[in-house]
């Protein structure tokens, strides 16, 4: 059976942070086919970055089994800068890993022995969270903690929470692909409906130890969280519509948006923007447990903006 893995890295102004996560590819226990770095438009030194990389691996510093391709594109997204690393690989298995995450040496050996075992078309595991230089998180999933994350038929628990990270997967690419790829009209929450899209026909395995570094910075596109909000909130819409959904997925669903519709009014709110927090606070529905924060907000946001400011100050005092 071919295990070859091609492991995909999409890059972006990521000349501080690439190198490290190429490193962490190379050094891996099980031996990488190939690594795509695909450029999404940088504008600083990623290229060069890479090209010096490139050649101290030609000159034997590095496992030289493993070929390392560079793709330069115009910016388009992480969806599009993954979809192009898929189109162009040649392994059978997908290993996802953003240019300024690392990898601890045994992820990927510790994942294929659990997915050339069993029936899983997936696997996913725990990671290690940095922010700034400093690690707040060993076991991200249990730390949090998140409540659903589980393997086997996972799609219910998927629903109720992401608790799959892109740099902790290992898939098999005819999957991907027969899911059509990532979705590149989302910025954020491209890589949620895809793991939702498999999990609707398949089993998913999970390594339960941290073998994956996510290091929070101020280029990480997630800290954009009105951006957040409204990728998650378009999903759900779509997810509404999904027609062969359960009644109990479909009222997953449905909390969930409403969930979201809170989540965009309070930004509105706190952003000090009353007339569009109210259209959001409106959608969420009356027999809702979040409709009666809503109005809490709603009723507020009729005050006079000074007087909300100052309300709002108060409040702070008081926590």
């Amino acid at each position: 059976m071919d295990n070859k893995i091609s492991v995909v890295i999409p890059a972006y102004n990521a000349q501080e942070y690439i190198g490290d996560a190429l490193v962490s590819v190379l050094e891996q226990t099980y031996a990488v086919f190939e690594v795509i770095v695909v450029d999404d438009g940088s504008t600083d030194r990623t290229k060069k970055e890479i090209e010096e990389f490139q050649d101290k691996h030609k000159r034997g510093f590095f496992n030289p089994q493993t070929e390392i391709h560079y793709i330069y594109q115009d910016n388009k997204g992480p969806a599009a800068a993954r979809n192009t690393g898929i189109q162009h690989a040649r392994g059978n298995y997908i290993a996802f890993l953003d240019s300024d995450d690392l990898w601890y040496p045994q992820k990927l050996e510790r994942q294929m022995a659990l997915i050339g075992q069993s029936s899983y078309v997936m696997v996913y595991c725990d990671m290690t969270h940095v922010e700034n230089g400093e690690e707040v998180y060993r076991s991200y999933l249990h730390e949090v903690p998140y409540k659903y994350f589980e393997r086997g038929n996972i799609y219910e628990n998927l629903l109720k929470e992401n608790f799959i990270f892109t740099p902790t997967v290992l898939v098999k690419k005819e999957v991907l692909l027969e899911c059509q790829l990532f979705d590149e009209e989302l910025m954020i929450c491209e890589d949620y409906k895809m793991w939702l899209s498999i999990a609707k026909k398949y089993r998913i395995g999970f390594v339960d130890e941290p073998l994956v570094t996510r290091r929070r910075t101020e280029m990480n596109i997630t800290q954009d969280r009105l951006l957040y909000i409204q990728s998650g909130l378009s999903l759900f819409e779509e997810l509404m519509q999904y027609p062969r959904h359960s009644k109990k997925n479909k009222q997953i669903v449905h909390e969930r948006l409403q969930q979201y519709y809170y989540e965009l009014g309070y930004y509105f709110w706190e952003q000090e923007m009353p007339r569009e927090a109210r259209k959001e606070f409106a959608k969420i529905d009356r027999n809702s447990p979040l409709r009666s924060k809503a109005g809490y907000y709603t009723s507020f946001s009729f005050l006079p903006l000074g007087l909300i400011r100052l309300l709002r100050r108060w409040k702070a005092c008081q926590k």
